[in-house]
């Protein structure tokens, strides 16, 4: 049962993941002559020149995708990608004709707008193992085949393809900007809910006072630190301890301070991707600060 209830779940955010890619066509896109990536990009390009319906442009340029995807990825990605296919096309085909659009002062909103909808649409796909179709399809069978050559710059060469190809169809420089600006707001989005609003930060320190200053990061946000001693280049151990600590963003502030107020120490902040923990390392933490 918990399995049902759990593929149930995957499907229903594939579902919500086409509807909301579907609406970012249909309402802000479209309307605007923008050229979103991917095959929704190439839709638009067509359905500019030919005025056949987009639903129609969408479903039929994904299928070649599709059966490439049937035969050299299969697997659940596969048949998740199809389903959203499938169910972005009929959004696309029952969306009324009036329901779009435009920003009066140019085409900034329906660019954020758009991009902010498909990176969320991409997201939501991929926590699931699913896809939107078009040019992920195309980066998972390149990536397959050729391991070394990451996915995300086959999509970004597919996209300006794509956009250099509606560029010569639309012929207006600032629908292009517009166009930039949809597809950075897309990735953006995408990349603010992979690493999360708060996201994590590696704190490596240098200093005299490892043990004390260990213990007032402990204290302070209930975590672990680790330590190390510091040896000389002669392979002699110093006086120096090394620390290392990972903190949200939201708590670097109060630990920056506690570093300045405990004199002499060298230290470096570093972005990390993933953090996997128990507990979630997510999970809200009382770092005494409303105490302050």
């Amino acid at each position: 049962m918990k399995k049902v209830l759990a593929k149930a779940y995957e499907y229903l955010v594939i579902t919500i993941a086409a509807f909301l890619n579907a609406v970012s066509l249909h309402l802000f896109t479209t309307p605007a002559q923008l050229i979103p990536g991917g095959v929704s990009g190439l839709s638009s390009v067509l359905y500019y020149v030919t005025n056949i319906p987009m639903s129609i442009l969408y479903f039929s340029l994904n299928v070649p995708l599709l059966i490439c995807a049937i035969i050299f990825v299969k697997g659940d990605f596969t048949i998740k990608t199809i389903y959203a296919t499938l169910i972005c096309s009929m959004f696309l085909e029952i969306f009324p004709e009036n329901l779009v659009f435009v920003d009066t002062h140019g085409a900034v909103l329906n660019a954020i707008g758009g991009g902010v909808l498909v990176g969320i649409a991409m997201y939501m796909a991929s926590v699931v193992n699913g896809s939107n179709g078009g040019t992920e399809i195309v980066g998972k069978i390149v990536h397959k085949f050729h391991p070394e050559i990451d996915i995300s710059s086959v999509i970004i060469s597919c996209n300006m393809i794509i956009l250099a190809m509606g560029g010569l169809v639309v012929k207006d420089l600032l629908k292009i900007i517009y166009s930039l600006v949809l597809a950075f707001s897309a990735s953006g989005m995408m990349e603010t809910l992979n690493r999360g609003f708060d996201r994590p930060l590696r704190f490596t320190i240098i200093t005299t006072k490892g043990d004390e200053l260990a213990e007032q990061i402990t204290k302070a946000f209930l975590r672990g630190v680790t330590k190390f001693d510091v040896y000389n280049a002669q392979g002699e151990k110093t006086e120096n301890s090394m620390l290392i600590v990972v903190v949200q963003y939201r708590q670097s502030a109060r630990l920056r301070r506690i570093l300045r107020n405990a004199g002499s120490n060298f230290s470096y902040v570093k972005e990390v991707e993933t953090v996997f923990s128990r507990p979630n390392f997510n999970k809200p933490y009382n770092t005494g600060e409303q105490n302050k």
